[in-house]
Order: C-alpha cells, then sequence, then structure tokens
C-alpha cells in the first residue's frame, strides 16, 4: 500500500474594493474552482447592508469574478452572514433583512451565465415573524437550499429554531417543506443554527 501526504498551502484573499469594518471572511464556501466569501457589515448598499465576494481559481491564482449585493439591500441587513455554493447557483443569507417583519431575514440566489451572476431569486419563509433570523445559515446542492431560521418562535418555546427546504423547478424556487426535529425542539434550542448537506443527506445543528 501507498500513502500519498498532500502538502497545503495558504493563499490570502482580499476584496476589491476593501471595507473598513466589512467583516470580509466572515463566511465562507468553495465548490470546485470558485469560492464565496461574505462581508456581513459591508456598507456598499447601506451602513451594514452587507456584500459577497466571488472568486475562481486559475493556476495557482484566485481572481475576484462578481461582487454579489442584494437587490433590496438595507442598512443592517447583514447580506453575507451566511453563504453556500452548488456549481452555479450561490445562495446568500441576510438574517436581519426585514423581510415583512423586523429581522424575520431572508436569502438570495444567485446563478451564473458564462461569468455573470445574476439575483435568481429572494427566498422568505412562509410562516416568517420577527427576529426570526431567517438566512442564518444556508446550503445547497444541487437544485435543494435549505435556510435556517435559529430564532423562529413554536408554540409555547421562543427561539426554538427551524429550517426550510426549497426546490428549484425551472428558474423558480419554491417552499417545499419546514424542518423540526422528531420530538420537537424547545425554548432556546436554536435549531437551525449551522447546516451542511451533501446528496440527500442534510445535518443541522
Amino acid at each position: 500500500a501507498y500513502v500519498r501526504q498532500i502538502s497545503w498551502s495558504s493563499r490570502k484573499i482580499t476584496s476589491n474594493p476593501r471595507g473598513a469594518g466589512a467583516q470580509f471572511g466572515y463566511a465562507v464556501a468553495i465548490n470546485g474552482n470558485t469560492m464565496v466569501v461574505g462581508a456581513r457589515f459591508d456598507s456598499t448598499t447601506a451602513s451594514q447592508a452587507g456584500a459577497t465576494f466571488v472568486y475562481v481559481l486559475s493556476g495557482t491564482t484566485w481572481t475576484q469574478q462578481a461582487k454579489l449585493l442584494a437587490s433590496d439591500g438595507a442598512a443592517s441587513d447583514r447580506f453575507g452572514y451566511s453563504v453556500a455554493i452548488s456549481e452555479d447557483t450561490i445562495v446568500v443569507g441576510a438574517p436581519d433583512d426585514d423581510a415583512g417583519f423586523s429581522n424575520a431575514g431572508s436569502a438570495y440566489v444567485f446563478v451564473r451565465n458564462g461569468t455573470t451572476w445574476t439575483q435568481q431569486q429572494r427566498l422568505t419563509a412562509n410562516d416568517g415573524a420577527a427576529d426570526d433570523e431567517f438566512g442564518n445559515a444556508v446550503a445547497a446542492a444541487g437544485e435543494v437550499i435549505v435556510v435556517g431560521a435559529h430564532f423562529a418562535d413554536l408554540p409555547s418555546n421562543s427561539a426554538a429554531g427551524s429550517a426550510y427546504r426549497f426546490v428549484r423547478s425551472g428558474t423558480v424556487w419554491t417552499q417545499r417543506q419546514k424542518l423540526i426535529p422528531v420530538g420537537g425542539v424547545v425554548l432556546g434550542d436554536s435549531f437551525g443554527e449551522s447546516l451542511a448537506i451533501s446528496g440527500n443527506r442534510l445535518a443541522v445543528g
């Protein structure tokens, strides 16, 4: 048997333009030769509205391909708090977006055509409420996106948390399921605090 040892090397990536206090790198995701970096306090659109940067690898060089902004970004939305990528689809969480209610949260889907990224849809929970922070965590695999809402209230259980599954048909994303574990969650569990998906398996923190 032969064992091949892989040596890891590092590259420092910075955004262009740089933003004081943007917290570039707060969230990261990678798929193949494309990397996504969230900057939740970027103030390009409005104070701490947030931004997300996309990089592609050629040889050993990462080059900035795009800077993503929410089409309706507003102050303190924190767009870029969470990011996920699957092939040519990126999802970005904005947990403090006032989507119908204060800090209800939302998530934005972007798709790539050639080298151009375009916002495809803004996702919200069909039962969103104030301070749910839908978008605090996101995960993507193929035609499925899952979004966490760690402060969602269940009956008599504040901040129990939940997660929402969306499926794409053509170019439209539709909410298909609200996820809570067997046996339920209770006050302060923050179910949906973190997410990871691979194939038909989903892990929820």
